[in-house]
């Protein structure tokens, strides 16, 4: 929907990611997550069960709806 962001984990046939997607510390679920600004999310973590963003090969992102140069 116009406006609306949402993010799902792994690939667009629906195998999920090898380590999982996080949103604010917690698994993007397999419908899922409707991003809000500020939200935090990560990308490969380490370790699944304690998503870091801090670790090193992680990617972490804030989700912003615009951009500044």
């Amino acid at each position: 929907q116009e406006g609306r962001y949402r993010l799902y984990d792994g690939a667009p046939d629906g195998t999920p990611s090898s380590n999982g997607t996080f949103v604010n510390d917690r698994r993007v679920s397999p419908e899922g997550h409707g991003l809000q600004i500020g939200d935090v999310i990560i990308l490969a973590a380490v370790d699944p069960h304690h998503p870091r963003p801090d670790t090193l090969g992680v990617v972490t992102l804030f989700f912003h709806t615009d951009c500044h140069g």
